[in-house]
């Protein structure tokens, strides 16, 4: 071995074992002339056993001596151009960072393990003689790296991991997105299905309903009794359905948001008393008693008419429905605890809600299990709309039932300030 390859061994050792660095020495064909530092990570490099104790043992040139650089570190293959550049004293070094090796097992070692990874950097310069700085070949600098370099992988698997995430995030919101176009496009064919369906049953259905209270009030001539019956089955059934009918477009105009009220100061008192005298027949006819308590100097509110109107015809018609025959309504009109609102109390003496069932009451087609035992009728759209009615307004409603002990409806609309 030329002298002017000779690596001065004085404490260089020790440094190149504490830090886990080997050296490599070429002439300017890349052919290795020396090496020193630590074994392992030479070993590494070289893909062999070259473990510590063969190495002090060996006699004669470590077997690396006189191999081509590009044979022990292949990925150097991308980089000729640099490594050129680094003989014609363009560039000043090269870095290569994280390149991985198999770590060597002792094959004496009675020890079962699995070969572990290394993650080793390599630097090249070149290689200078002292006296002049001629170039003489270059300079291999090999330091195990391997906690950054795992570090660096778990890293690039994390970051890997998280561009994975997000790309089967971003397929999910697309789907999403079009599952929801279908769902909306689905919604408002089905609401102009109901809407046109709805408005085409509503005029013959008024027109049935004319015809019949034409015929009960005798304008055709006079009816017997059983006629008088007949008739009346049929005026009712025309009119359950016309109400069936007007809930259904109620509930495409609330869920289009098309429902707009026209607001005007109302006397509640009044209002009330015009709802209890039109349901009249209906009490009455199961022997049914309403009573109403109503503050008649409190402040107009400001209301539609028309829907509040519908509000409480809803709820006192409901009120009589799930209340047995010869049972109690009551209706109580007063100031809300809330400032500037009116409460309404609509409480009777029916069957009351199960507790399973009280959270859903106000679900769209819902209807409480407790209407068999009263034979009671309906879609269950009346309090879904009556709900909506009322915070339309700004209001509240809710309730408070018993099983057996009846049912009390409260509802809070907005008073009129005059300024």
């Amino acid at each position: 071995m030329s002298n002017r390859f000779q690596i001065d061994s004085t404490g260089y050792d020790q440094i190149l074992q504490a830090r886990r660095i080997a050296v490599f020495i070429t002439d300017l064909d890349q052919i290795i002339m020396n090496g020193k530092g630590d074994m392992e990570v030479m070993s590494a490099v070289l893909h062999e056993q070259l473990l510590v104790d063969n190495a002090l043992n060996q006699i004669g040139p470590p077997p690396f001596i006189g191999q081509s650089i590009w044979a022990i570190i292949p990925e150097l293959t991308s980089y000729e151009m640099e490594v050129a550049s680094i003989l014609g004293e363009m560039l000043p070094a090269l870095d290569l960072h994280w390149i991985n090796r198999t770590q060597p097992i002792d094959p004496k070692s009675s020890l079962e393990a699995d070969p572990a990874t290394l993650y080793l950097d390599v630097t090249v310069r070149p290689y200078r003689q002292q006296t002049d700085s001629t170039i003489l070949g270059l300079l291999f600098i090999v330091e195990d790296t391997t906690d950054s370099g795992v570090q660096h992988q778990q890293i690039v698997q994390t970051r890997n991991d998280l561009f994975l995430i997000k790309d089967q995030l971003q397929q999910h919101s697309q789907d999403l997105t079009i599952a929801n176009a279908e769902l909306a496009h689905g919604a408002r064919t089905k609401s102009q299905f109901v809407s046109v369906a709805a408005h085409e049953l509503r005029t013959p259905l008024a027109a049935i309903t004319g015809y019949v209270d034409l015929l009960l009030d005798g304008m055709f001539g006079p009816l017997n009794d059983e006629q008088t019956q007949f008739l009346n089955i049929v005026l009712n059934s025309a009119r359950r359905l016309l109400d069936i009918t007007n809930n259904l477009l109620d509930v495409t105009m609330i869920e289009s948001g098309h429902i707009e009220l026209v607001l005007n100061p109302v006397d509640l008192a009044q209002l009330i008393k015009r709802v209890a005298l039109e349901l009249h027949p209906i009490y009455q006819g199961r022997d049914q008693d309403l009573t109403a308590y109503l503050e008649e100097d409190l402040s107009p509110a400001m209301i539609d008419e028309t829907r509040t109107f519908q509000i409480l015809s809803n709820l006192i018609s409901n009120a009589s429905k799930y209340t047995p025959q010869g049972g109690q309504i009551t209706i109580n009109l007063h100031p809300s605890d809330t400032p500037g609102f009116a409460q309404i109390a609509i409480q009777d003496t029916g069957v009351g809600i199960p507790p399973e069932d009280q959270k859903r009451m106000f679900s769209r087609f819902f209807r409480a299990s407790s209407a068999q035992l009263v034979n009671a009728s309906g879609a269950g759209l009346g309090l879904h709309i009556t709900q909506h009615l009322v915070e339309l307004h700004g209001g509240h409603i809710w309730f408070e039932s018993l099983p057996g002990q009846g049912t009390t409806f409260y509802v809070t609309l907005p008073l009129w300030e005059d300024e």
